[in-house]
């Protein structure tokens, strides 16, 4: 049972080069699925990229004014964002009642948003990582052990602001332009399980894991290539965690093992993350049933699950990986039906477009030549 025409969804978005939207119309596109695709823009771009869309100027009134207009359709929004989310909250009472979307409290929101908190709440689970004040870092004594510290911004994305501390000098080297935490580096600081859930009123309605196997750069970062995963003690922790948070909405937590091999939680996304088209990919449904419990139909959790699924950000990442050691590599270029690639799978054509435009964005080569510092 897939979203049939009758419902007559359009699914709001917010950028047009947001590779997680690219790779949800592609997808859909690719099954059949009739949906509407709305993104906060008017341009070429959009057009080449998503045929058939529609934009509009991203402001909430022009959203509510769009919905009255069209009041046969129902406007699913999807944050791709955290000020996406805020911007829900922000308007939470003031939306004509075609508009929909599913999100915690504000106060779980805030929660799992800021590291510092989420890293003191998950003491209560067993599986938070050690946490030092930067007074403690600035004794000398503190270094004696060997100890490596991860410092991470409170409020942040990706890989961008993680710094590794190693001695007493990197930290008095350190200067953090915003609010850091400070958290013991836990094993490799790379092989990480993440857990996606669906969830409605503290209760997993569908859910997966996958394993981190390279990122970019390759001493942590994104998830370049990723697979499906099962850990009971990771489903068990996931599970419970949403009941105590009684968590409506999409998240991802990120656990990573300790050297005597206890789970610690690295983070958490409120929101849709990265890799979700592994997901939707391997069978399991949680983009679809999002937008079902939204509009108020029953969850539908039939589709036939491909326990070898796997993801790949090929371009340019992946790309970069294979070159480095091209005669050992090659195999990699080799078609594969268990894998989606970012950005490629579905797309045809349309990701040369999507790459040309990407060349033309500041902020796409800023996050390039960060990554690219960092390895």
């Amino acid at each position: 049972m897939g979203l049939n025409e009758d419902l007559n969804i359009v699914l709001v978005f917010g950028q047009v080069l947001d590779r997680r939207a690219f790779d949800i119309y592609n997808w859909y596109k690719r099954i059949g699925e009739k949906i509407t695709f709305l993104f906060e823009e008017n341009s070429l771009r959009r057009t080449c990229l998503y045929p058939g869309s529609w934009g509009y100027s991203g402001e909430w009134e022009d959203l509510c004014a769009l919905a009255i207009a069209n009041t046969n359709k129902r406007f699913v929004v999807l944050p791709l964002l955290e000020e996406q989310v805020l911007k829900i909250y922000q308007n939470i009472d003031n939306r004509p009642n075609n508009i929909y979307f599913l999100t915690p409290s504000l106060d779980t929101f805030n929660l799992l948003i800021d590291k510092v908190k989420l890293t003191d709440w998950a003491k209560d689970f067993g599986c938070s990582p050690g946490r030092f004040s930067l007074e403690e870092l600035r004794e000398a004594n503190f270094w004696y052990s060997g100890c490596t510290v991860m410092a991470k911004p409170v409020r942040g994305r990706g890989s961008k602001g993680l710094t590794v501390l190693k001695s007493f000098e990197d930290v008095m080297g350190f200067n953090a332009v915003e609010p850091y935490v400070f958290q013991e580096f836990v094993g490799d600081g790379k092989t990480v399980v993440g857990y996606f859930a669906l969830a409605d009123k503290g209760i997993v309605v569908s859910s997966y894991q996958h394993v981190r196997r390279r990122t970019y750069p390759e001493s942590g970062g994104v998830s370049t290539f990723a697979e499906l995963c099962c850990n009971p003690e990771i489903e068990h922790l996931g599970t419970a965690m949403v009941k105590e948070l009684n968590y409506s909405g999409l998240l991802m937590f990120e656990f990573i093992a300790d050297n005597t091999g206890q789970w610690k939680l690295l983070e958490c996304n409120p929101r849709l993350w990265g890799t979700v088209m592994l997901g939707e990919f391997s069978g399991f449904s949680l983009l679809k049933n999002y937008i079902r419990i939204c509009v108020g139909e029953t969850t539908d959790n039939s589709a036939v699950v491909n326990p070898k699924g796997q993801i790949r950000w090929m371009f340019p990442y992946e790309y970069i990986w294979i070159v480095k050691k091209v005669w050992l590599r090659f195999g990699e270029l080799l078609p594969n039906r268990n894998c989606w690639k970012i950005g490629q799978s579905g797309a045809g054509f349309r990701f040369v477009w999507y790459v040309i435009f990407s060349l033309f964005d500041i902020s796409k080569w800023e996050t390039f030549m960060r990554k690219l510092r960092q390895s």
